[in-house]
């Protein structure tokens, strides 16, 4: 029952919050956007803090980077069983019509959608980013928030369980807190004033996949999981049709 209030609450936001609030609700975290800049730049050497001790997986990183960036474009990532790849219109309505996912929002000037439905099991929020070129860039969702740590980690472990399985262990991890063996208590303080890292990070053939916690600013009692899946080939499309434009 407190989930669905909180759910109720976080819908009744996107309609009582301007369209960069509810933007900022998905934006990813420092250590997130790292990855994901080490990730598309081309032709850069990752510096990721947790690696620089071990060399053999930085290197492992650094090679299977290169793979994704400069190998042929095989296939797109694809999100809740549907390619990311077309126009973002094509793609939500995918979504809309196979997956029962109801839109909640449209921002008319960055084209942003903001969906709700089920996901792995739960009600989320789910925002659908295009590229410049009107091709679909980027998913997040946003899973129930939670106003303890232990809620909070139980969803993120059983997310990350199923990705595991799905597309193997992660090539990073990060669980970084400003004390030293906090609390649960004392992790979840830690979340919600941005002092610690969360997440983990798959890289795929086609794309990345982040997963984190964040605090919910629509409701400072509480955080939430988030997921952002990224595809490649529609980033290198995107880049592509600016470039052929100068």
């Amino acid at each position: 029952m407190r989930r669905f209030i909180l759910l109720i609450v976080c819908v009744i936001a996107v309609f009582s919050t301007n369209a960069q609030d509810r933007r900022d609700q998905f934006e990813i975290t420092d250590s997130m956007r790292q990855d994901l800049l080490d990730f598309l730049n081309d032709g850069t050497n990752l510096t990721l803090d947790i690696y620089q001790n071990d060399k053999s997986k930085l290197d492992t990183l650094i090679v299977r980077k290169r793979r994704i960036q400069e190998g042929p474009i095989k296939s797109h990532l694809k999100f809740m069983g549907v390619e990311m790849s077309g126009s973002i219109e094509n793609f939500v309505q995918t979504l809309i019509q196979k997956k029962k996912l109801k839109l909640l929002y449209h921002d008319k000037n960055s084209k942003t959608r903001l969906l709700k439905g089920s996901f792995s099991g739960f009600e989320c929020m789910i925002a659908v980013y295009p590229n410049k070129n009107n091709t679909v860039g980027r998913v997040t969702v946003a899973l129930p928030s939670a106003d303890n740590w232990s809620d909070l980690e139980s969803e993120y472990s059983l997310i990350q369980t199923g990705l595991i399985r799905k597309y193997g262990n992660p090539m990073t991890e990060y669980k970084h807190f400003k004390q030293v063996d906090p609390s649960d208590t004392g992790k979840f303080m830690e979340l919600m004033n941005n002092e610690c890292n969360y997440g983990s990070t798959f890289l795929l053939s086609e794309g990345s996949i982040l997963l984190s916690m964040q605090k919910d600013e629509a409701n400072f009692l509480s955080a939430f999981v988030i997921l952002m899946y990224v595809d490649i080939s529609s980033l290198r499309e995107a880049k592509n049709a600016i470039t052929d434009d100068l």
